[in-house]
Order: C-alpha cells, then sequence, then structure tokens
C-alpha cells in the first residue's frame, strides 16, 4: 500500500513537471513567433517600400492630379462635389501600374505571395471654415490599386498618411481658396505569411516536440523500471515462502518417517519397515524434484539428456490413474491409449503428472478429469481436459512464464512456485513436441501435449 501511494505521488509529480514543461514551451513558441512574425512582416515592409515607393508616388500623382480636376470642374460648374463616378474615371490609371507592381513582387523571393493595396479611404474638402466630406471612412475604399484585399486572411497596413493639395476658384467676382485632403492606407495582403513564419520556426518547433517526447520517455522508462523492480521483489518473496513452505512438508513427514523407523515395532514388522522406506523414498524424491525445478529455472533448460526408448502408453496413463486415485479423484482415460511411442519415460511422466497436480488444485473435487490421446499421424496428442473454471484470457498469455501462479477460482494464490508449466513446455520442447493451451468450450480447460509418433516403431536410445 506504501509503495502503491509514494508511486501515485511521483506519477502526480511528473505530471506537474510535464504540464509545466509543456506551459513554458508553449509561451516560448508562441513568443518567438510573435517576434519571428514582426521580423517576417518588418523585412516585407521594407523590402515592398523600396520596390513599390517610385510606382506609389507617381500613381498618387496622377490620381490626385485627377480627383483635383474633378472637384474644380464640380465647383466651376455650380455643382456640389460628389464623387459617385470617380473610381471609373481612375481605374485607367490603376491598370496602368497593376501589371508593373505585381511584376515586381512576383520577381522577388520574399514577396512573390505578397499583394499590395492602396486606398483612398477619406476625401474631405475644406473652404474657409467649412467642411465637406467627399468620401467616408465607412464607405468601400474610392480607389484600390494593386489588387483585391482578401478579407479571410485579412491584411497587414503599411502605412497611413494624408495627401492635401489646394487651388483657387473664382466665384461670384471673388477668389476663393479650396484645400483638398485625401487620406490614404497602403497595406499588404500576405495570404502565406503564417506558413512563411512557421517555416523560419521549423527547428524551434521540432527541437520543443523533440525535448517534451524525450522528458515523456524518460518518465515512461522511471515508471517502468520501477515497477518492474517492484514485480521482481515481490516475486522474490513469493518464491522464498512458496519454497520454504514446499521444502517444509516432505521435510517433516521424512523426519517422521525416520523416527518411526527407529522404533522397536518397525524393526520388528519387515513389511512396515519396507513400507516406510518407500514412503521415505517417496518424500526424498519430492525434494529431488523440487530442486531439480528450481536448477532448471535458473539455467533456462531441462536438467539432463532424455533417454528415448519404445513405451506403452497405456501402462503409464494407468500410473497417473493410481495418483488420480491417492487425491480421491476420477481420472477417464480416452481415445487411442494401447500404443507404443517412442519417448523419455520420466518426463513423459513428469509432464502429465504435473498437469493433473495443477488440474487437481484449479478444478472442484467432484468434476472428472479427461485423458484423452489421439494419432494425427506423425504426431500423437495427448490431452488433459478438465470442467473447472478455465483461465481467464488474461493470464493465458502468461501460463508458460516462470514463476507466474494463476489466481484459482476464488480470486487466492495456490500453492506452489510457478514453475511447473515452464518447466513442462521446456521438457515438451526437449521431446520434441511442444504444450499448448485451449479454453475448453464446455467449460474448463484442455491442455494439449504434441509429440512425434512413428507407428511400429523399435526402441532406442538418442542421446
Amino acid at each position: 500500500m506504501r509503495f502503491k501511494l509514494k508511486l501515485l505521488l511521483l506519477i502526480c509529480a511528473c505530471v506537474l513537471v510535464l504540464a509545466g514543461l509543456c506551459f513554458i514551451q508553449y509561451r516560448l513558441v508562441q513568443n518567438t513567433y510573435r517576434l519571428e512574425q514582426a521580423d517576417y512582416l518588418g523585412k516585407v515592409k521594407s523590402r515592398l517600400a523600396v520596390l513599390t515607393q517610385t510606382l506609389s508616388d507617381s500613381l498618387n500623382h496622377q490620381v490626385m492630379e485627377k480627383l483635383l480636376s474633378n472637384v474644380e470642374e464640380q465647383l466651376a460648374s455650380g455643382t456640389k462635389p460628389a464623387l459617385t463616378g470617380f473610381q471609373q474615371q481612375t481605374n485607367r490609371i490603376g491598370e496602368k501600374f497593376r501589371k508593373p507592381i505585381i511584376h515586381a513582387l512576383r520577381n522577388d523571393s520574399l514577396l512573390f505571395q505578397t499583394g499590395y493595396n492602396l486606398e483612398y479611404t477619406q476625401v474631405l474638402l475644406y473652404q474657409n471654415y467649412h467642411i465637406d466630406t467627399l468620401w467616408r471612412r465607412d464607405e468601400p475604399p474610392l480607389f484600390l490599386a494593386g489588387g483585391v484585399k482578401n478579407k479571410q486572411t485579412g491584411a497587414f497596413n503599411i502605412s497611413e498618411g494624408q495627401q492635401q493639395a489646394g487651388f483657387g476658384l473664382k466665384q461670384n467676382k471673388a477668389q476663393s481658396g479650396y484645400r483638398l485632403a485625401v487620406w490614404t492606407r497602403t497595406d499588404i495582403d500576405a495570404t502565406d505569411w503564417k506558413h512563411m513564419v512557421l517555416r523560419r520556426m521549423t527547428a524551434m518547433l521540432v527541437g520543443s516536440g523533440l525535448l517534451i517526447i524525450a522528458v515523456l520517455t524518460i518518465f515512461v522508462l522511471i515508471f517502468t523500471t520501477l515497477l518492474r523492480q517492484k514485480k521482481i521483489a515481490d516475486v522474490t518473496t513469493d518464491f522464498a515462502n512458496h519454497m520454504t513452505h514446499e521444502l517444509k512438508t516432505p521435510l517433516s513427514a521424512a523426519g517422521i518417517i525416520v523416527k518411526s523407523l527407529r522404533t522397536a515395532e518397525a524393526k520388528l514388522d519387515e513389511d512396515w519397515y519396507t513400507e516406510l522406506l518407500g514412503q521415505l523414498d517417496n518424500q526424498h524424491n519430492k525434494i529431488r524434484r523440487l530442486m531439480d525445478s528450481v536448477l532448471t529455472s535458473a539455467m533456462d533448460r531441462p536438467l539432463g539428456i532424455p533417454e528415448f526408448q519404445a513405451v506403452c502408453l497405456l501402462t503409464l496413463l494407468q500410473g497417473l490413474k493410481a495418483m488420480a486415485i491417492d487425491a480421491d479423484r476420477e481420472l477417464r482415460l480416452s481415445g487411442t491409449t494401447n500404443i507404443s511411442i517412442q519417448t523419455d519415460p520420466d518426463m513423459l511422466t513428469g509432464i502429465l503428472a504435473n498437469l493433473l497436480d495443477n488440474a487437481f488444485k484449479y478444478t472442484p473435487s467432484d468434476t472428472p478429469l479427461i485423458l484423452e490421446c489421439k494419432i494425427a499421424e506423425p504426431q500423437i496428442i495427448i490431452s488433459l481436459i478438465d470442467e473447472g473454471s478455465g483461465i481467464a484470457k488474461p493470464h493465458q498469455r502468461y501460463l508458460f512464464t516462470k514463476f507466474y501462479r494463476v489466481p484459482g477460482p476464488d480470486g487466492d494464490q495456490v500453492r506452489g512456485l510457478g514453475l511447473g508449466l515452464y518447466l513442462c513446455r521446456l521438457q515438451a520442447l526437449q521431446l520434441g513436441g511442444k504444450l499448448s493451451y485451449l479454453q475448453n468450450a464446455a467449460g474448463g480447460s484442455i491442455f494439449s501435449l504434441i509429440l512425434p509418433y512413428e507407428p511400429n516403431t523399435v526402441a532406442f536410445s538418442r542421446r
């Protein structure tokens, strides 16, 4: 519980650190983006001013002359000045400058995707202290040169200015002075400016992303290492506890048998004495098998070399049936059993006995067990079928993993070291076969041992 709490606190701390790092990176990228944007637009403005200054000055001069001429003619004729038809009159002037401006921009490496717009936004006519508004700001631009402004991407203002020109007009035998004021606005329409700025920030964006990924990877590796070390510690503790328990039982039984052998009654009763020696030998074999299992798991390979010989399968299975009777369980034999196979009898008995012992642990005592033999040349399949609760899918992938123990039907850990199926798989491979698991459709489990089979074989020994 304490480890889980510490791990949770560590995860929270790492999440906070990662969130803080991401926020700092975001602010750095945001500020850099603004600086790059300002720098990019500043360069665009400077370059644009150099390329279009002469053209825009000439354009303004001609438009102002046309505007003054238009207003002066209307005043001279006694008509109130109006600029409703001025745009049509100046279109020809704008067309003269449109192509040179576009050509100058397209030939520039920085401005080839930039639009240029010159607008007349407001026109006022002054006469002494009287002011007439000839064109308001809330109306569409009076004159537009260079291109149509993109309303979706927006335009960036380069400059806003005012031009003034005065003229005199004789009215009612009196000379009247007029002054025309025109407000201009120069914009650039850089439709791809975001891509240009982001392209200049590519190295920084990639570096920031890699830094965050690296920190996240380090955190994941730390957590993975901690969990792995905790799992190893738990496995070591469980192994020591179960090893002590597994050794304690046969050693205690052997001690009781030795004490019985020392009694006078045992020495006088030859049959009882022989039976006690047999029981002592059984306990010795249990301890030896347990130690062999531990040594085999440590070396990741079975101890010894299999000695192949002709084995009567029925006789071997009858011995397992006796084992089931001793455990007060029902074991049924099914299929083709009265045959001879080439194998190591001790290894084969060990594999099947281990599978049978697991079935005793994980299935109800009132359910039968079935050992089924089926020939599928050139193989023989020996399957142990039970009617227990089966093995949940999350545990199936770890069945043959060293030290892994499947929880019992009630969720509790059963006795054992978690080495049985692991060693069975190694021994099956050494016999030239394989061991597999299949969920029983009717409920329960099916462990199948697949071995090579040749009919009418002769006994031999292979090393």
